[in-house]
């Protein structure tokens, strides 16, 4: 699934080989000028919820423009004509049409989850690419060594960590600052935080940093920071209880006898450093 900046840009280039302005393309949706500015400059995340309505107006799938069928395949409409040379090698496979048809009927807060998460997976899986490894130029003569360019975001870092196992005592936090790169950092990050344990593996390897959202609430099936007293975790928000992935440990029940439970924030993805 294609990021918010990727799909405002394939939009963008979409309308432009069409030769509209932004009011047009908003005029031909039955969208507000302002709602469309708010989009397309991003200062407010791509109305999923709306994508059909783009593909259908532009000309091309719903897939497409999500990032799912990759080789921009046109919907039967003779109104609308050509569209960018983009072609890449790749089918739209059973599970991507089923994504999206299920995307499509959630409200749009829990779409803006689906694409967050997507976004995390698919940003994970570029910094396992070889091509992403960071190449070093070192000059003889003078031993320094050249970082090829990559873009950095500096994020607050809470240096005590994250429990992901059967808790550690953390009462309070320094905080820090930690350089990711950009690409790897969701929207809508605010912080980052150790993941300490392996409860939460495979979905958040231990040593693993957890991007995060601030907030206070979650929904059933969020992978949130939560404090209980002196420990903080982080777990999947479940109905009385919060859940560990990994099966060897238990999850944690929630009653009215417990320890009140504080949301510290939202999950977002996590980030792991090569070395």
């Amino acid at each position: 699934m294609r990021t918010n900046d990727e799909i405002i840009e394939i939009v963008t280039e979409l309308k432009d080989a069409k030769g509209w302005s932004l009011n047009e393309l908003g005029r031909r949706l039955g969208i507000a000028k302002s709602s469309m500015s708010r989009y397309f400059n991003k200062t407010r995340g791509f109305p999923l919820n709306k994508a059909h309505d783009f593909a259908k107006v532009l000309g091309v799938s719903t897939e497409y423009i999500l990032g799912f069928d990759l080789q921009g395949n046109k919907v039967d409409n003779p109104q609308h004509t050509s569209i960018p040379n983009t072609v890449i090698n790749q089918k739209t496979t059973p599970t991507i049409t089923k994504i999206v048809e299920v995307t499509e009927k959630l409200k749009i807060e829990r779409q803006e989850k689906v694409l967050s998460y997507s976004t995390a997976q698919l940003e994970a899986q570029k910094l396992e690419s070889p091509e992403n490894v960071v190449k070093f130029t070192h000059d003889k003569a003078t031993h320094s060594i050249d970082e090829s360019v990559i873009e950095y975001v500096s994020l607050d870092f809470a240096m005590g960590g994250a429990v992901a196992g059967l808790g550690n005592y953390h009462d309070g936090y320094e905080m820090d600052k930690i350089k990711i790169p950009s690409s790897a950092v969701p929207y809508g990050t605010d912080f980052g935080i150790l993941v300490d344990g392996d409860s939460m593996s495979p979905t958040y390897p231990n040593g693993s940093i957890a991007l995060v959202k601030s907030t206070v609430n979650v929904d059933i099936g969020d992978i949130g920071i939560f404090k209980q007293d002196t420990d903080v975790w982080i777990k999947e928000a479940g109905q009385g209880k919060l859940i560990s992935h990994n099966r060897d440990y238990p999850d944690i029940i929630v009653s009215d006898d417990s320890e009140p439970i504080m949301v510290i924030g939202r999950v977002l993805g996590y980030w792991v450093e090569k070395y």
